[in-house]
């Protein structure tokens, strides 16, 4: 069995949001030292309960801090970016890492982010399914090309594919 933390970027009263952050550095550089297997790091906007607004660009300075733990969204909203952004970033920190990112996906909830973002009601409802399929061949296809209702633009070379790990240490 493995075993992984949520780790949250939660700010507490009297504390700004650059503590809550650096707290979430030292969580997942204990969860590594105590031999937990993961640690997984949410994405909130315009909330201090997290203040992380970026799964993805944490755990890629997590994955720069440990040699270890794997490191994944939990998660990265995806009404709230583009999917072929998000692909390439988790692409990107997979083969980096040695192999060590996972990324999870969700709609999210609150409204407000899918107002200030523009993904609107609509994309929460109906364009979950047709983002996530992007996802899914962009991490897994050399070429795609986006013919959804949402998403559409000719074939491209999928760069840098995530089957491709780095040769060398992480």
């Amino acid at each position: 069995m493995r075993i992984g933390t949520f780790v949250l970027a939660a700010q507490f009263p009297g504390q700004g949001p650059g503590e809550a952050l650096h707290r979430a550095v030292r969580s997942t550089e204990a969860a590594e030292e105590s031999g937990l297997d993961s640690v997984w790091l949410a994405e909130h906007h315009f909330v201090p309960y997290g203040v992380c607004p970026s799964a993805t660009t944490l755990a890629a300075l997590l994955l720069g801090r440990t040699r270890r733990i794997r490191v994944g969204t939990a998660v990265s909203v995806l009404p709230n970016h583009h999917p072929v952004a998000l692909a390439e970033q988790a692409a990107l920190l997979h083969l980096t890492s040695g192999g060590r990112f996972s990324l999870g996906v969700g709609r999210g909830g609150p409204w407000v982010d899918l107002e200030v973002f523009g993904g609107g009601l609509d994309a929460y409802e109906n364009g979950f399914p047709e983002a996530l399929d992007l996802v899914l061949d962009w991490l897994r296809e050399p070429r795609v090309a986006g013919r959804g209702e949402r998403f559409g633009f000719r074939e491209v070379a999928v760069v840098p594919r995530a089957d491709e790990l780095l040769d060398g240490p992480a």
